[in-house]
């Protein structure tokens, strides 16, 4: 019996597949990493790479990332300008780049503004301890928060209980369950980084108050080292007495430089434009706190920057922003919201608010009201819905219930 016959076919498929080249994927991490891995990174590079300079503070100018690289076999540049023709428009960027003295008038005043704002900023423990020494607690109480508050690290972490705080400063359990009520209960300004689990991160813009009397967002200077191109080198690749070999050596240096330059103008860029649209959004949340922070998608503010949301994921990682609240993370402000009630306010500061408000909000309306409760008769988590309700806040029992345990309140029969 002769076996079955085998049949073969070939089908045609189209797939589209975006594939990353090395340049594009470290463009991607150079958008997306820490000040100071970034910072890092940059000195390594302009230790390996001899064409790169850091400009000095004093003469900030960056040659343009479009300079003219030398072709490998001619040793002529890719536009076939000439080394004069290059040092012409090195000078003419240099000439542009100075500036009028007014210009230098109004960079001069807002950096004073910035660092006025940076000596106005008082630390976590500050904040924490001047909080402490308002309630008038009885010594013992008083110096349990006290070393509650010292043994936080800066971002208000602690990993003391109530038996370890106790021991340590020669208190009673109740007197430490105490301090450890109110403590938990304070307003530790716009981030509280045991809820939103983020450590501390140097802020590279900062947003201020603009003349028309709303707010505006800058880089904060020297954040990142300002390289350009060494024209030494550039005049050294572009000269017809330079040797093949060399000129090829450069011609990739040149090249590597330009990609770090126009990666990180990419990402100055995007972190700014980023900044001064949450400058423009959150204006109520720069004067009033976090009770006035409207939620934003990152998809919203795709579509009002025309860049995809992903791109603004990875431009707010590791990011924040010097503000009048403080130092916060650019992902503070980019939350889920509630509808909020302003009509049910008896607050006229919040019934003039319109829209949405953030859940970092509420969360915040709920720490004010536990610390503000009658420590024999806690609120239960319906009370705190009524009250929140009250402040125009529509929340369920078991919305509020989830917020007061992601802020490590306890129940109210444990707070008593």
């Amino acid at each position: 019996m002769a076996p079955p016959s085998l049949q073969f076919s070939q089908t045609q498929e189209q797939k589209q597949q975006q594939i990353l080249d090395a340049r594009q994927l470290q463009s991607l991490k150079i958008m997306q990493k820490p000040l100071q891995e970034l910072r890092d990174d940059i000195r390594a590079e302009l230790e390996s790479n001899p064409v790169l300079e850091e400009v000095p503070a004093e003469n900030a100018f960056s040659a343009s990332p479009a300079a003219a690289v030398p072709d490998e076999d001619t040793g002529d540049t890719a536009d076939d300008r000439t080394g004069d023709d290059y040092t012409d428009e090195i000078d003419r960027y240099e000439a542009a780049r100075g500036g009028t003295s007014a210009d230098a008038s109004a960079a001069a005043d807002r950096h004073a503004r910035l660092i006025d704002s940076l000596a106005d900023h008082t630390t976590l423990h500050d904040r924490l301890l001047g909080q402490l020494n308002e309630e008038g607690l009885p010594e013992p109480v008083k110096r349990a928060g006290e070393y509650l508050i010292g043994s936080m690290d800066g971002d208000g972490r602690f990993e003391i209980g109530e038996e370890a705080l106790a021991r340590e400063a020669g208190v009673t359990s109740a007197e430490a369950a105490e301090a450890l009520r109110l403590v938990r209960g304070f307003d530790y300004g716009p981030v509280r980084a045991d809820d939103a689990g983020i450590a501390y991160l140097v802020p590279e813009v900062a947003i201020l108050r603009a003349p028309d009397g709303g707010y505006t967002a800058e880089a904060v200077a020297g954040a990142l080292p300002d390289i350009r191109l060494s024209q030494l080198y550039l005049d050294l690749a572009a000269a017809s007495s330079t040797d093949a070999e060399t000129r090829r050596y450069l011609a990739e240096k040149i090249r590597s430089g330009e990609f770090w330059m126009k990666s990180l103008a990419r990402r100055n860029e995007t972190v700014l434009s980023i900044a001064k649209e949450i400058a423009r959004v959150q204006a109520p949340f720069f004067d009033h706190g976090l009770s006035r922070l409207r939620p934003m998608t990152l998809a919203e503010m795709g579509e009002r920057l025309g860049l995809h949301e992903t791109t603004i994921g990875r431009a707010i990682d590791n990011k924040s922003a010097l503000t009048p609240q403080g130092t916060c993370p650019l992902r503070l402000f980019f939350t889920h919201g509630v509808k909020r009630n302003a009509a049910d306010s008896s607050d006229d500061a919040a019934a003039d608010a319109q829209g949405d408000v953030s859940t970092l909000a509420v969360r915040a309306a709920i720490q004010q009201l536990v610390r503000g409760e009658n420590p024999r008769h806690p609120l239960s988590d319906q009370a705190l819905a009524d009250a929140l309700r009250g402040q125009g806040y529509p929340v369920a029992r078991r919305t509020v219930a989830k917020y007061r345990e992601q802020l490590g309140i306890a129940p109210s029969h444990l707070r008593k």
